[in-house]
Formats: C-alpha cells, sequence, structure tokens
C-alpha cells in the first residue's frame, strides 16, 4: 500500500502545475490596448469588410478632399490588418488637414503596432501639443508614449506577482472511489481517498530582456515560481521556481518577417511539505511567427534531465529520475478586436530510471478569450474572460511491477474545463476569479479521481 500511497504525487504536482499554469493564462493579461500586436478583425466577416473597403475606396478617389470617406477606409483598414495601407491613407489625409490632432494620435498608433517606435513617438509628440486632442487619447498617448520607452530602452524588466486562496474539493488526488475494484474490492486508507482542503499561494513571473548588438536580436530570461500552504494537508505544501535563459533571434535577416529564434537554457526545483523532491536542468528552441495581422504561432521542443529525492512518504519517487522531452505548438487568432481563440497541442516522452514510470503523453487545449467593457461607469480598463478545456492521454510503456504478470501498462486519460475573470482595479492590481473542473481516468482505478476547485486572488504588474 506504501507503493500505492507514493503514487499520488503524480497528481499532486500535475494539480499544482495546473494551478500554475492557471495563473499566468490569457486572462490574467490587464493591458493588452498597449501590447505591441497587429490591429484585429471586427465583428463583419472579411468578404463583407473587404467589399465595403472596396466602395471606400471607389469613394476616395473620386473625391480625394472627402475626409470622411477616407478616415473609415483608414479605419477598416488597420482592422483588417493592412496597416500600411491605413497608414498611407491617414498620412494623405494629414495633407488635406494637418492641424487635426487625432490623424497623429491615429497614425502614432499604427506606428506603434508596426514596431516602428521613432515614427510613432514623433506622431504622438505631435498629438499631444495640440490643444484639440481629446482628453480620453491625450490619456492613451501618454501611456503609449511611456511604453515607447520601455520597448526601446536597452535593457527591460517587468513582471507581475499574485496571491489569493483557493478551495479544492480533492486537493491530495485522492481516488474518487473508495473501493477499488482493481484491487479486489480493496478499501483504500484514508490519505489514499480523495481530501478537500484550502490553500493560499503565491505565484510571480519576471521577464529581462537586453538589446544585442545585432538590431532586433535581444538576451532573454524569464523566471516563474509558485508555492502553496494548505489548512489541513500539509504534506502538499508545494513551492516551485523555474528560469529560462537564452537569445531571441530576429529572422528578419532571412526574409521571415514578424518570425523569432530563441534558444534557451532551463533550470528548475520543487520543494514537498518543506523537503527538497526534484530538479531539472534542460534546455530547448523556440520558433515564434506572426503568419497574418490577426494569427500567432509558435512551436518548441525541449529536453529535460529530472532526478527526484526520496522521502518517507515518498519511497520511490526516484524511480522517475530520466530524460524528457517535449514539443509544443500554440496558435492565437483574433476575430474581433475583443476576441480571440487560442489551441496548444502538446507531446511528452519520459524515458524513467524504471520503465514502468516511463510514459508517451499527448494533450491539446482550446480555448477563448473575451475582453468587454466595464459595467461600471469610469473605469477604462476593460474586463477579461478566458475560457479553456482541454484532455491528455498518458500510456505507460510496461505494467506497474507491484502487480501480477498479466496486469497491463497503466493508461491515463485527463479532461479539464476552467474559467477566470480578471477585473482591474486600475493600472496596476487586478482581481482575479477562476473556477473549473478536472476528471482523471485510469485502469487502475485508485489513480481515478475528479476535483473541483475555485480561487480568489490579486495580482500588481510592474
Amino acid at each position: 500500500m506504501a507503493a500505492i500511497c507514493s503514487g499520488l504525487s503524480r497528481p499532486i504536482l500535475l494539480i499544482t502545475f495546473v494551478a500554475m499554469n492557471a495563473a499566468t493564462s490569457p486572462a490574467a493579461a490587464t493591458d493588452t490596448a498597449l501590447q505591441n500586436v497587429p490591429p484585429r478583425s471586427f465583428n463583419a466577416t472579411v468578404k463583407a469588410s473587404e467589399a465595403q473597403r472596396s466602395r471606400l475606396l471607389e469613394a476616395m478617389l473620386s473625391d480625394p478632399t472627402d475626409l470622411d470617406t477616407a478616415f473609415e477606409y483608414a479605419t477598416l483598414s488597420s482592422r483588417a490588418g493592412e496597416v500600411e495601407a491605413a497608414i498611407s491613407t491617414l498620412e494623405r489625409l494629414l495633407m488635406f488637414a494637418p492641424d487635426v490632432a487625432r490623424l497623429r494620435y491615429e497614425l502614432g498608433v499604427l506606428y506603434f503596432r508596426l514596431g516602428s517606435y521613432f515614427v510613432a513617438e514623433q506622431y504622438f509628440s505631435d498629438a499631444l501639443s495640440r490643444a484639440d486632442l481629446p482628453d480620453r487619447l491625450r490619456v492613451e498617448a501618454l501611456r503609449y508614449s511611456a511604453n515607447i520607452d520601455k520597448e526601446t530602452a536597452p535593457s527591460v524588466f517587468n513582471g507581475s506577482i499574485a496571491f489569493g486562496t483557493r478551495f479544492q474539493s480533492n486537493a491530495n488526488g485522492g481516488a474518487s472511489n473508495p473501493i477499488s475494484a482493481f484491487l479486489g474490492n480493496y478499501l483504500l486508507p484514508r490519505d489514499a481517498r480523495s481530501n478537500a482542503d484550502v490553500n493560499a499561494y503565491l505565484s510571480g513571473q519576471f521577464h529581462y530582456s537586453r538589446e544585442l548588438p545585432s538590431q532586433g536580436d535581444r538576451l532573454e530570461a524569464d523566471l516563474a515560481f509558485y508555492g502553496t500552504v494548505h489548512a489541513e494537508q500539509s504534506q502538499l505544501n508545494t513551492g516551485i521556481a523555474e528560469l529560462t535563459f537564452g537569445p531571441d533571434f530576429d529572422l528578419g535577416r532571412v526574409g521571415l518577417s514578424g518570425a523569432g529564434i530563441g534558444l534557451y537554457g532551463v533550470l528548475g526545483g520543487v520543494v514537498l511539505d518543506g523537503n527538497w523532491y526534484g530538479s531539472t536542468v534542460g534546455a530547448g528552441v523556440r520558433l515564434h511567427q506572426g503568419f497574418t495581422a490577426t494569427t500567432r504561432g509558435e512551436l518548441s521542443v525541449e529536453y529535460r534531465r529530472q532526478v527526484y529525492r526520496n522521502s518517507a512518504t515518498r519511497l520511490a519517487s526516484t524511480d522517475r529520475n530520466g530524460h524528457r522531452i517535449g514539443a509544443q505548438a500554440k496558435l492565437s487568432q483574433d476575430l474581433t478586436d475583443r476576441l480571440t481563440v487560442y489551441g496548444i497541442a502538446n507531446a511528452v516522452h519520459l524515458d524513467a530510471r524504471k520503465p514502468y514510470q516511463s510514459f508517451l503523453e499527448i494533450g491539446g487545449v482550446l480555448g477563448i478569450t473575451y475582453r468587454f467593457d466595464s459595467p461600471f461607469a469610469g473605469q477604462e480598463e476593460p474586463w477579461t474572460l478566458d475560457v479553456a478545456a482541454g484532455t491528455t492521454k498518458r500510456v505507460f510503456d510496461v505494467r506497474d511491477p507491484l502487480f501480477t504478470v498479466t496486469t497491463p501498462a497503466e493508461k491515463v486519460t485527463e479532461s479539464f474545463i476552467r474559467g477566470s475573470l480578471a477585473v482591474p482595479l486600475d493600472e496596476k492590481w487586478t482581481v482575479e476569479v477562476s473556477t473549473g473542473y478536472s476528471k482523471l481516468q485510469s485502469n487502475y482505478d485508485f489513480h481515478s479521481h475528479d476535483n473541483i476547485d475555485a480561487s480568489l486572488g490579486f495580482r500588481r504588474v510592474f
């Protein structure tokens, strides 16, 4: 039975990492308006938008002095991702109306989205110097200018810290059914069954970037950590930290506009119940590409060497020591200026010290992020709702040697659905609420379980 109980460390760590990933989900982003991303399309279909742009273009060519038509054409072009067309139209408008501050502001936004920060800053500066710039746009122009200073700095450091509380109906990942038919209708001990608990958590993400001599190349470093303290089950108290670092090269030099490739190293460690549990060291390569103005993708391949440490409650942890190779693909698509869908596919193979701990894992996640206006008057920052669902299939290489030779190797399927809401309090602080349900099914039924969780926390960005 000790071996059965020690096997519970797998779902414990899985639950912990799910929580950590949830803390960094798209719902955590609160300042999307100033990210250097292309404009997004609105609800109209692409065909309808293109037809309207064609009609506006004909009207604009017939009467080049019609500023309203030209401005509408530029707006539609921006939303459709035709940033250069929008820029050329607004710059031509500026010749007819050189004193309109709004035009200079909009041109600053478009050049910012292209990454032409020097030109963008000139337009923002001109707009801010004019008395006819609306107060709302004046505030936005100042924010863009501040962000340009960050983007053009040789070194950039930013991050966020979150803290809060989380309830889980099955905090220890114990079996949902107290009687195991797999073990001959054996009544599982209390600590091997599901137990609810509440924890306090603290997480953080820090990013450092330094410009390298070649234009567009940077040295990147990211540190993430996550820690929990449980109310009743101290054996679940967890601390995780991971550092990734390495150069990122702009592939524009080889004709791949909007693409980059990063090489990075990985260092990480895990503490359970105040004791060192395991460490990881590895390396990876990451390719990222903006396919269109509204579509972005990333592909990464990574190797890790994992080393665990046995303890009084986890007697066979070192059986999982081994080599882990994984690949992950991400794709996101902006459907409107408020709505984004994304997908993640991944595959992992662990070649463990003991074959019964070796496995192949394949999974995927689909999600949607929706940004909407605050229901409270005077609050300019949008609220963000994120909903995601995913599933993972894990197949172990051989049977667990604890059982008979006729026992099959373990097969596990885990699925989840999660929703989160980020409510900004101001430019720095955000309230985050999330809830989710996960279910793990295994042919070793004493590993099968489900879990409902809910959390409330606060995040500060800097």
